[in-house]
């Protein structure tokens, strides 16, 4: 009898614990859940009293936000448009492609956040997230939306690019076009690029094709370059051409405002690094310039340690001065620089010649 009620005992003690178990795993998982679903609802809270309405006059804005299907990664709160499932769209020249859309909330200080449509553009059905070959990625921010209104000159600056690449180039127009059994009801322009053969800037598609940015010194030398620049560049080939044209936009504007300036930790090199982040901001969004401006720094020697924060500052102070202008004019940029400098906003370690 004895030997009976130990045993019960016992199973009772087991009981205790595996019960025990169960409710902290069920804790430890409603604290997860909970965490998530708070930063969702605080992501909501400011869309709905911040959010850029600028934003869905973008040629690529198809649906609303659904705060149903919200994925976070890495603290960032991506929110996708519609159903979450891809859209798919045809090109002039007979190809199909699917694009996913997100509106990404990255968090500031005080509960603020960034807000910037995504829009990644893949030539099979794939979870972009994980799948990044072969997935070209476009940020808008509200300063540089591709609005339907710019369609005219859109189209004309292609042109012109097409005739400045030269004959191996054409350019291919991107619609969406919705079918009714089977017969096309509409097509809507979404954008145009320039496909070129031996083309590193553009995705694969028309022509022969894209090489990977080694395969082209667009970018200055290749083997100058720091490995996380050449990791950015292998993940975001579509960036080069527009990096390659706002680098030698932000050294030309330096040698004319600072003929009589080193280039080296002076006020001449605050600038360049300011305006060259604030240029890359517009045309590729925050999160793609601030990766590459790290990129830059990322393997600095801790001799020329002052010289990385000094960048990463000016770096920071050229992002936020564009996110902050609808419009970047080199005048007024060159004047609220000098402002900003003389306010102790800039950082530098030598004077000018």
């Amino acid at each position: 009898m004895k030997k009976r009620n130990k045993q019960i005992a016992n199973l009772l003690k087991l009981g205790v614990f595996l019960f025990g178990i169960s409710l902290l795993l069920w804790n430890c998982q409603d604290e997860t859940t909970t965490f998530i679903d708070i930063e969702i609802a605080k992501a909501h809270a400011w869309f709905n009293k911040n959010h850029n309405p600028l934003l869905e006059e973008n040629t690529f804005f198809i649906g609303e936000a659904n705060w149903d299907k919200v994925i976070i990664i890495n603290q960032e709160v991506y929110v996708p448009l519609g159903n979450s499932s891809p859209t798919q769209i045809n090109s002039s020249n007979g190809e199909i492609k699917y694009i996913y859309l997100y509106l990404l909330f990255q968090k500031e200080a005080q509960g603020n956040y960034i807000e910037e449509f995504k829009v990644f553009i893949s030539d099979k059905l794939t979870n972009v997230f994980e799948e990044s070959k072969n997935v070209e990625e476009i940020t808008f921010s509200s300063s540089n939306v591709l609005l339907r209104s710019s369609f005219n000159s859109f189209s004309i600056n292609k042109e012109t690019n097409l005739q400045e690449r030269g004959e191996d180039c054409e350019i291919v127009d991107w619609y969406l076009v919705t079918y009714v059994d089977g017969k096309e009801l509409s097509r809507e322009y979404l954008y145009s690029k320039v496909v070129c053969e031996k083309d590193s800037i553009l995705p694969e598609g028309g022509g022969g094709g894209s090489s990977s940015p080694e395969d082209d010194q667009s970018y200055d030398d290749w083997n100058r370059l720091t490995e996380c620049e050449k990791e950015f560049f292998k993940s975001n080939p579509s960036t080069v051409f527009s990096i390659t044209e706002n680098r030698k936009k932000a050294e030309e504007a330096t040698s004319r405002l600072f003929p009589n300036c080193g280039l080296r930790n002076t006020l001449a090199d605050a600038f360049r690094h300011a305006y060259f982040s604030a240029l890359n901001t517009k045309s590729i969004g925050y999160s793609n310039a601030s990766k590459l401006g790290d990129a830059h720094e990322c393997e600095t020697p801790s001799s020329e340690l002052d010289e990385k924060i000094m960048d990463l500052k000016n770096n920071s102070w050229g992002y936020n001065y564009s996110l902050n202008h609808l419009n970047l004019i080199e005048s007024q940029f060159y004047k609220d620089f000098i402002s900003a400098n003389q306010n102790n906003e800039i950082k530098t370690l030598k004077t000018c010649n």
